[in-house]
């Protein structure tokens, strides 16, 4: 099976300059995204070695306040509890 290959052009220097404007623009939305995830990535460290606590649970902290969501969190563990109950029973 032969795969098509086909051909793009940009043909005016105008589509070509908007083009890369936009591909330029993405690009440092990306580097600002990846300088934000590096921060919050530090931040948890300092809490996890400052407070020693886990770094699950406090990923899981700042997940739900961020997302505001703690009722919604604290429901489902309440169904995963119910549920890990009824099929595996306690342990």
């Amino acid at each position: 099976m032969s795969e098509s290959k086909a051909s793009f052009v940009i043909s005016s220097a105008e589509e070509r300059k908007r083009l890369f404007e936009k591909i330029k623009n993405i690009s440092d939305s990306m580097t600002r995204i990846e300088m934000e995830k590096d921060t919050i990535k530090e931040a948890t460290k300092e809490i996890v070695e400052e407070f020693q606590l886990p770094n699950k649970l406090v990923g899981k902290l700042i997940k739900t306040f961020h997302k505001d969501n703690f009722n919604e969190v604290v429901a489902s563990e309440e169904q995963f509890q119910s549920l890990y109950v009824q099929v595996v029973g306690e342990q």
